[in-house]
């Protein structure tokens, strides 16, 4: 079984259990949808299921781009980061440093 396999099985069972669940899919092609009747999923939660017990299964596709985008338009500096991912900046300062995506994308699950 693989990542995407494992983990909507265990979102499905607490989801089935009341709980509601966020499932995050990082970067790459977004296929988590696709048992679930839905297409590619995008950065907005997408609602996949819900179960009598009241629980609900969400999913979302996350980008370290977009994350990114994201906090800089929240820090005030929303008029240059339209044109940020063109340039290439975002792509340059999250390879450049080690690690960066990553937390910039656990930090976006957190929020």
């Amino acid at each position: 079984m693989g990542k995407t396999t494992v983990g909507a099985s265990v979102g499905v069972a607490a989801a089935r259990s009341g709980l509601d669940v966020l499932l995050v899919e990082l970067e790459g092609d977004s296929r988590l949808g696709r048992p679930f009747g839905a297409g590619p999923l995008g950065y907005a939660p997408t609602e996949l299921e819900r179960f009598d017990g009241g629980g609900r299964l969400r999913a979302r596709h996350l980008t370290a781009r977009e994350a990114m985008r994201q906090y800089l338009d929240a820090g005030g500096i929303n008029r240059i980061t339209e044109r940020l991912p063109r340039t290439g900046l975002v792509d340059l300062v999250t390879s450049a440093a080690p690690g960066l995506a990553d937390l910039v994308l656990l930090g976006k699950i957190r929020q």
